[in-house]
């Protein structure tokens, strides 16, 4: 039985005590081989010191949002999605030496090691300030081989583990053929290339970056692979906008200075026409996500598209994210998925309600909320 959404101070205390729960178990395993070095979690990149003041502080930030935390975790359909979240709390408080997420399976680490020995050749733009690390691939895929330039991690996310396509217990949130697909954060235009030819002739993808650098080798990768059904734009997204110059001379995947980025409102593109039609929307743009999907309020309202929205950047978007997605009352159901062995890459995933065919795996009891103990 699916729990019912969290709001009662009795439901907050069940998900106060499920958590701390399973903090203890944690605390009683010592996890190997729990690392990926091409992802490192936080405490391996900051060190001992810098990650036990980053996990004070996030224990108090938990500690003072139970019921936002516990609002969120009611509202995830399926016990994969609800384990997740308590797995990712904890990872936050304890590390990869004590909780080992569901991502950690033979095939994350097959994949890894395909996107390491991938034949690659020197991209034409690895001299471009931050690019040192962009290789030229060539890329068997079912219909054809693409050629990229970008980074193996591109290869890695997109082709192989398959991000932003969710496929779980019968419900689908990915681009399907014919979706009109809006890709925010298009970085080398990897995502941009996978969706477009995912979504073929009748489809089309609109990709967006504010980095002068990544606009350029976006327009290349799509050239070099003969495709024709994307646009893309040289600014981000948000909830006003700013007129500015895409910014240049810099290759950053991370890039997150607002104050210097030229935005737009999607709402202003749909509205002028410029975006006619939305099915899906894909959001990984560095904690912009809640303003790019605020000023996209009037599209969602009309055309419902699923959504893959980022929700690692900040550690309030586990809950604002997902209440103003709610707050519309579209009647969206929510997933969550995580595509590395850490705290990092964690995509929710919506789909309203007539749309997404079954609830996927009904819950058994382990990960539902229900009365005063529930179960660790």
């Amino acid at each position: 039985m699916l729990p019912a959404p969290v709001s009662e101070s009795t439901d907050i205390d069940a998900f106060r005590l499920h958590v701390c729960q399973r903090l203890i178990a944690a605390l009683g395993r010592n996890e190997d081989d729990n690392i990926d070095h091409s992802y490192p979690p936080y405490e391996v990149v900051a060190g001992q010191d810098e990650f036990d003041r980053v996990r004070a502080q996030f224990l108090a930030f938990l500690t003072g949002h139970w019921g936002d935390m516990a609002r969120s975790y009611g509202r995830l359909e399926d016990d994969a999605s609800r384990k997740l979240f308590v797995d990712l709390l904890l990872f936050r408080v304890l590390g990869c030496r004590h909780v080992r997420l569901d991502s950690n399976t033979p095939d994350y680490w097959e994949a890894r090691r395909q996107s390491q020995t991938l034949p690659a050749e020197a991209s034409p733009f690895a001299d471009v300030p931050g690019g040192a690390g962009l290789c030229h691939v060539r890329l068997p895929r079912e219909t054809r081989t693409l050629e990229l330039d970008c980074l193996r991690p591109n290869i890695f996310f997109t082709f192989l583990l398959r991000q932003y396509f969710f496929d779980r217990g019968g419900v689908r949130v990915r681009p399907e053929p014919g979706d009109h697909v809006i890709d925010a954060g298009a970085c080398f235009g990897d995502t941009a290339v996978d969706f477009a030819e995912t979504v073929g002739a009748t489809g089309h993808v609109y990709s967006f970056d504010p980095l002068e650098a990544h606009l350029t080798i976006t327009h290349h990768n799509i050239r070099q692979n003969d495709l024709s059904n994307l646009t893309v734009f040289g600014h981000g997204l948000s909830d006003h906008a700013f007129e500015a110059p895409p910014v240049d001379n810099l290759c950053n995947p991370g890039f997150a200075e607002a104050a210097v980025m030229p935005v737009r409102r999607l709402d202003d593109l749909v509205a002028a026409g410029t975006v006619p039609r939305i099915d899906f929307i894909k959001m990984d743009i560095e904690g912009s996500e809640l303003p790019a999907l605020r000023g996209a309020e009037a599209a969602l309202r009309r055309f419902r598209p699923k959504l893959a929205i980022s929700v690692y950047h900040r550690w309030s978007d586990y809950f604002e994210i997902p209440d103003f997605i709610a707050s519309l009352d579209l009647g969206y159901r929510f997933f969550l998925q995580n595509y590395t062995v850490g705290e990092g890459e964690t995509i929710l995933y919506c789909i309203a309600a007539a749309d997404g065919g079954p609830v996927g795996n009904e819950p058994s009891g382990g990960e539902a909320v229900q009365g005063s103990s529930p179960s660790s």
